[in-house]
């Protein structure tokens, strides 16, 4: 299960981290279900398990642009007439 940098390293930056940061670092680091719940091994240096959560991030992240994509289509009112008018032309 340990989770390794899956690709060549481009850059490595630093990290600012908030003493509750470092808490639940260490909480994630101390916990087999936080382990298990992020795939990886409970021996996985900190830099990756940043990585990993910072992975983790940034698929959030998407989602939640999704869901604020799909919000505006749906608030479109051209989106709703066309809707309207391809049931109307269902109909008959």
């Amino acid at each position: 299960m340990e989770h390794a940098l899956r690709h060549r390293v481009a850059k490595r930056a630093s990290i600012s981290l908030t003493s509750r940061d470092l808490q639940d670092l260490a909480a994630i680091s101390e916990s087999p279900a936080a382990a298990f719940a992020l795939n990886i091994d409970r021996s996985t240096s900190e830099a990756a398990t940043l990585h990993r959560i910072f992975e983790l991030g940034v698929l959030r992240a998407q989602e939640l642009l999704d869901e604020a994509g799909y919000a505006e289509l749906a608030s479109d009112p051209e989106r709703e007439a066309f809707q309207q008018a391809t049931r109307a032309r269902r109909r008959g």
